[in-house]
């Protein structure tokens, strides 16, 4: 309890999830994510939170685009501003598309792997940033799914499972810390 963390990804899904049961565990969460305004499925865990009863807990939004490194640092240092730190980053953000492999449009490629790739590298670096500045040790946790470890068949993403094994590959190496 009394934790503060950050959760890229965390309007939706599993970096929704991720937030959730941080809150549960009396975390305030900070989710960033893309859309100006949370979706109806974080509205409905936010409220969730707040039933919990737990002083501590909440959950919090705010809109950042993760493959813009000085924006994702900013939003960093101003709830670290107000928190007085960030003691856990979880870096969930990633997209997935379905392209052919022999006709995947490079444009596409390139999204995915910045979204997926150096949008978690920037909230890790933004996490570690206020870390650092505060004091604080604390969690960075990178997301990426199995395809980047195993050959997944089922998986058609050639660009999916390339984001995810360079995100294994960074969280192995320890980045920078």
């Amino acid at each position: 309890t009394g934790r503060v963390a950050i959760v890229s990804g965390g309007n939706r899904g599993l970096g929704l999830e991720k937030a959730e049961t941080l809150a549960e565990a009396g975390a305030a969460v900070y989710c960033l994510d893309l859309p100006a305004a949370p979706g109806d499925e974080w509205e409905v865990t936010r409220d969730y939170v707040a039933r919990l009863g737990i002083q501590t807990a909440r959950l919090e939004y705010a809109s950042v685009d993760v493959t813009d490194q000085r924006a994702v640092w900013n939003v960093a240092e101003q709830i670290g501003e107000k928190e007085k730190g960030i003691d856990v980053c979880i870096a969930a953000a990633g997209i997935l598309q379905g392209f052919d492999c022999l006709d995947y449009p490079a444009e596409e490629f390139r999204k995915v792997m910045d979204v997926n790739t150096n949008g978690v590298l920037f909230t890790a670096q933004a996490a570690g940033r206020q870390m650092a500045r505060f004091g604080k040790s604390g969690s960075i946790i990178l997301i990426a799914s199995m395809s980047g470890s195993i050959t997944n068949r089922v998986c058609t993403s050639r660009s999916r499972t390339n984001s995810d094994e360079a995100v294994g590959r960074c969280e192995s190496s320890g980045f920078c810390w």
